[in-house]
C-alpha cells in the first residue's frame, strides 16, 4: 500500500474522531510534503553522484601512452605536395598530390606506412627513417633512399632517378 493511500485511510479515521480536522490535515500534508522533498532531493544526488562517477571514469589517460619513435620527427600526418623541381627547374603547375604518413604496428622503430595518392596513381607502402634527415621508401618491389628535411609545417625530399636530380617541397595538411 502507498503512503497516499495510507494518509487517505488516515484522514478517513481522523475526520470522524477529531474535532479540529483542518489542522490534522494541513500538519500531514506538510510531513508528506516534506518527505517528498527529501526524496527528491536523495534522488537528484544519486543521479549527480552516478554522472560524475560515469563522466570520470569514462576520461582517457594519455600519461600511460607510450609515443611512437617516428613522432619526434615530425613526419606524421597528411601532407600537400606544393612544388617539384627537376635539375633545378621548379614546374608552375597546382599539385593535388597527398602524402599520408602513420605510425606502424612497432612503436619502437622508426618505420611506418605511407600512402601517395595523385593524379592517376596511388601508391602504398612502408617507410623508415634510417638517420635525421634520410628515409627509406620500400613499394612495389621497389627501395628509394630520400633525403628530408622537416621545418614549420614544411617537408623536402631531394633524390636521384636515373641521374635525374627531384626535390619535393610538401606542406602540412591540418
Amino acid at each position: 500500500m502507498q503512503f497516499k493511500d495510507k494518509l487517505s485511510k488516515i484522514n478517513l479515521i481522523i475526520i470522524h474522531h477529531v474535532p479540529n480536522f483542518k489542522w490534522v490535515q494541513d500538519t500531514f500534508a506538510k510531513i508528506y510534503l516534506r518527505i517528498k522533498i527529501k526524496m527528491l532531493r536523495t534522488n537528484i544526488l544519486l543521479i549527480l553522484i552516478v554522472i560524475s562517477l560515469i563522466s570520470l571514469s569514462s576520461c582517457e589517460k594519455k600519461e600511460n601512452e607510450v609515443p611512437d619513435n617516428l613522432e619526434k620527427f615530425g613526419i606524421l600526418g597528411n601532407w600537400r605536395l606544393q612544388a617539384l623541381t627537376i635539375n633545378g627547374i621548379t614546374d608552375m603547375i597546382v599539385h593535388y598530390d597527398t602524402l599520408e604518413f602513420t605510425t606502424g604496428n612497432n612503436i619502437d622503430d622508426q618505420k611506418g606506412d605511407f600512402r601517395r595518392v595523385g593524379s592517376g596513381y596511388e601508391t602504398i607502402g612502408q617507410f623508415e627513417i634510417d638517420t635525421d634527415s634520410t628515409i627509406l621508401f620500400s613499394y612495389n618491389s621497389k627501395q628509394r633512399l630520400y633525403n628530408f628535411r622537416i621545418s614549420n609545417n614544411a617537408l623536402t625530399f631531394d633524390y636521384f632517378d636515373e641521374g635525374v636530380e627531384y626535390i619535393e617541397d610538401w606542406s602540412k595538411v591540418e
